[in-house]
């Protein structure tokens, strides 16, 4: 596929329709390129978030333009400002320039220095506080001469295009056929292009769908269902199957069980699991231990967390490549799950030394933390978080870290020698003052002896189901992951292909204009079009 040029879109104006929608991840990026959408648009609240949130959309879609807005907080103080957040942006994979409300002068500069920019005109969030919420705008005479002035402004300073929001769509075609910048509408009417949120075609916003948006599936509630029935084959115990599990030889398994003869059974705790509230605490999650599994999978954005909150899961880890992006995917979890443990990743610097760890803990605690959490950190690191009382959980078996050494995934622990090292890492670690542990791709008879011998939380990822408890990926419950599935794992839905199922019917929709209908646009007065005609054309 031929990456999607500036020009192509600007070539498509009276031609056919320009198909935009957003993208916040790779997956939903990827399902987006595949249904064959011209342009994504994607952005988050500040620089650094948006520039993480485009280089995950980009890797989705390496072949479609994307646009992304510009953070308020920076780009609107000056045109050198502009230009640097501008600079970064395009430098994490951005093609197009959007902010909505900032000014032609502002877009002027961006133009000169040959980016492409989209302005923003009608409903503009950051009106909020204006209008007390969403509107129509242009809807009378001084509101729509208003709204002309600022698209012919925009067009001045250089901008390609303009996202017309909520303005009536008698106004959007007068507009659109009066201007070489390609008008994309949302809720405006049938102009150069529609633009709809994914998360609406999706129905995974379990929110307030616009009166302008078309929705083609129920994904939020199909996540729920998908997440309950994971939880469900947890609990009691269809998941996961003997499929599931990695094997060791018995002679080497003999080896292993004649090291851990010095080393007891530990029993479990006779502590009452007596939850205070909905959000568990590390207390309940102990008294756990023995009585009922664990159910841990993973969120990166706000309305997974909310489904696997609703479905009940036990524990959400969430993180993302460093403190920054971990920071922003940490905050969209804990809004999308406020009464559920959240755990995550410490990301570098957490390995350099102690004082680091506990730095970079600290900046998580403050975004919503609960469980700290890192793959092939080692005790020292853990022993200087837990004595400031940081609940941590480590990570044994194959850790994605040593992907160099081994060439990539691989069972860890089929040999006496490796399930010995397992062991020890474990009762390392709880020396350290660990109070849970994820053994990963360990043999199922080694993962349910150690567990029987600490008495830390031993979460199951492919080791079996005689651990404490169990941990898939969401993406893999859900099916959005389109890459390779893992052999443990148990895949519930087909999210990527719906994806592109509904990616596939809304492109359709508005290439054959059966979208948008009549219900979908905001109607003008013919006095208040009079008005506006005579206005913009004097005489004629």
């Amino acid at each position: 596929m031929v990456k999607t040029t500036i020009a192509d879109l600007q070539s498509l104006k009276g031609v056919r329709k320009v198909v935009a929608t957003t993208a916040f991840d790779t997956w939903t990026a990827a399902a987006a390129q595949e249904a064959g959408v011209d342009l994504i648009v994607a952005w988050a609240n500040t620089l650094e978030d948006t520039k993480f949130v485009v280089s995950q959309v980009r890797k989705g879609a390496p072949d479609v333009v994307i646009g992304t807005g510009l953070p308020i907080d920076i780009a609107y103080n000056s045109q050198e400002d502009a230009l640097r957040c501008a600079a970064e942006l395009r430098e994490a994979g951005a093609d197009i320039m959007y902010c909505s409300a900032l000014v032609p002068d502002k877009f002027e500069g961006l133009c000169k220095q040959h980016y492409p920019c989209c302005g923003h005109c009608g409903y503009l969030p950051v009106n909020d506080t204006w209008f007390g919420g969403p509107r129509g705008v242009g809807k009378t005479p001084s509101e729509a001469i208003k709204l002309w002035d600022d698209i012919i402004a925009l067009e001045k300073a250089g901008c390609y295009a303009i996202e017309l929001e909520c303005a009536p769509a008698r106004f959007g075609e007068l507009i659109t056929s009066r201007t070489k910048m390609s008008i994309i509408s949302m809720g405006s009417g049938n102009l150069d292009g529609q633009y709809v949120f994914a998360e609406d075609l999706f129905g995974s916003n379990p929110g307030h769908v616009p009166r302008h948006a078309v929705v083609y599936g129920d994904m939020y509630k199909d996540a729920v269902r998908h997440l309950t029935s994971y939880k469900d084959d947890v609990l009691s115990g269809k998941y996961p199957t003997e499929e599931h599990c990695i094997k060791i030889p018995d002679g080497e398994f003999d080896k292993f069980m004649e090291h851990l003869s010095s080393h007891p059974v530990v029993p479990p705790p006779s502590t009452a699991f007596k939850p205070k509230g909905q959000k568990l605490t590390i207390w309940d999650l102990k008294a756990l231990k023995g009585k009922r599994k664990l159910v841990v999978t993973t969120a990166f954005d706000y309305w997974t967390a909310k489904a696997a909150e609703e479905a009940g899961a036990d524990l959400i880890l969430g993180w993302g490549s460093d403190l920054n992006s971990t920071q922003y995917v940490v905050r969209e979890v804990r809004r999308g799950a406020p009464n559920t443990l959240i755990g995550s990743g410490l990301p570098h610097p957490a390995y350099c030394s102690q004082r680091d760890a506990l730095a970079t803990a600290g900046a998580l605690r403050n975004v919503g933390v609960d469980v700290f959490y890192c793959s092939g950190l080692v005790p020292d690191k853990f022993e200087g978080l837990c004595k400031q009382h940081y609940p941590c959980t480590g990570h044994v078996g194959y850790l994605p870290v040593n992907n160099e050494w081994f060439g990539g995934p691989r069972a860890v622990g089929k040999t006496a020698a490796e399930a010995i090292k397992v062991f020890e890492d474990v009762k390392a670690l709880e020396a350290a003052g660990c109070i849970a542990i994820e053994m990963e791709c360990v043999p199922a008879r080694v993962a349910a002896e150690i567990t029987k011998r600490t008495n830390m939380i031993i979460i199951s990822m492919g080791s079996g189901p005689d651990c404490d408890g169990q941990f898939l990926f969401a993406e893999d419950v859900l099916g959005s992951n389109n890459g390779k599935v893992p052999r443990h794992a148990k895949v519930y839905g087909n999210f990527y292909k719906d994806a592109v199922g509904y990616f596939n019917k809304y492109k359709e929709a508005v290439l054959n204009q059966a979208y948008p209908e009549k219900k979908h646009e905001i109607k003008m007065s013919d006095e208040a079009y009079e008005a506006l005609y005579v206005w913009c054309f004097p005489g004629q």
